[in-house]
């Protein structure tokens, strides 16, 4: 974040329970509907390089997670690739009148989407049902 603040700029809010939950079931969908003989990598389960070393990964994948914790896509070319200050929302505070939230980089969102899509894949490796629980995410 090289820019502070002022009165009436324009600012991106995310809900981090939103983004979390769509990050987890993005990964456990497509690691569900892996073949068979592709879903478990030989170094083990706990390895997911055999999913984050390929061209979906990067030119795919994490463009998305990057435009879903709020980066600007200053190339306009659908990369995502700048970070910027965002406004992350809590479920438990997006009723609330007015709603209230932080001021953060939304490369930290983008650390805990990767984290949340982690946990999604390691449930699909492991034959564990789609349950995401966003109440263990405890800061921002």
């Amino acid at each position: 974040m090289t820019d502070a603040l002022e009165y009436g700029d324009s600012v991106v809010i995310v809900n981090v329970d939103r983004l979390a939950e769509e990050a987890y079931h993005m990964a456990h969908e497509r690691i569900s509907d892996a073949p068979t003989d592709s879903t478990i990598p030989e170094q083990g389960p706990a390895d997911l390089a055999v999913w984050k070393d390929s061209a979906r990964w990067a030119n795919h994948v994490l463009p998305r997670l990057r435009c879903m914790a709020g980066y600007d896509d200053g190339t306009g070319m659908g990369t995502w690739t700048t970070p910027q200050p965002v406004v992350a929302l809590r479920d438990h505070n997006a009723d609330d009148e007015p709603a209230s939230g932080q001021i953060i980089s939304s490369s930290h969102l983008h650390d805990l989407a990767v984290d949340w899509w982690d946990r999604g894949a390691y449930d699909a490796l492991e034959g564990e049902p789609a349950e995401c629980d966003t109440g263990e995410i405890v800061a921002v």
